[in-house]
């Protein structure tokens, strides 16, 4: 079952903005994260450029629910389940072997600590 995006229920200038926030934070932790630091400043910037994302998947795939908060796991499940799966599938190929995703619930959980410790 797919789901089909009406262009006109969604604000195409904020998910593109969003879009182009996460990037550049994400862009701008792998710079940071190149450079020999004593802290998790990357890893923190990173967490934020995902949580951006994770809003702008929702901003495009289902406008009508609220984006607020920092709980990664509700934010997740309100993505239609196809949004899920090709977020997963894009995932999986990016970090073969490096994470695992069988538990979505324990992988945005620890994204939030992230987040919270902040």
């Amino acid at each position: 079952m797919t789901n089909k995006i009406n262009p006109q229920s969604f604000n195409k200038v904020d998910a593109l903005r969003m879009y182009e926030e996460a990037k550049g934070r994400i862009y701008d932790a792998e710079l940071l994260q190149g450079m020999l630091t004593k802290s998790d400043s990357a890893s923190i910037i990173k967490v934020l450029g995902f949580e951006v994302l994770l809003k702008c998947a929702l901003c495009i795939s289902a406008p009508k629910q609220s984006r607020r908060g920092h709980k990664y796991g509700d934010l997740w499940s309100k993505l239609p389940s196809n949004v899920q799966n090709m977020v997963l599938d894009s995932a999986k190929s990016r970090m073969e072997g490096h994470a695992d995703f069988r538990d979505i619930d324990r992988v945005s959980g620890s994204l939030q600590i992230v987040f919270e410790k902040a």
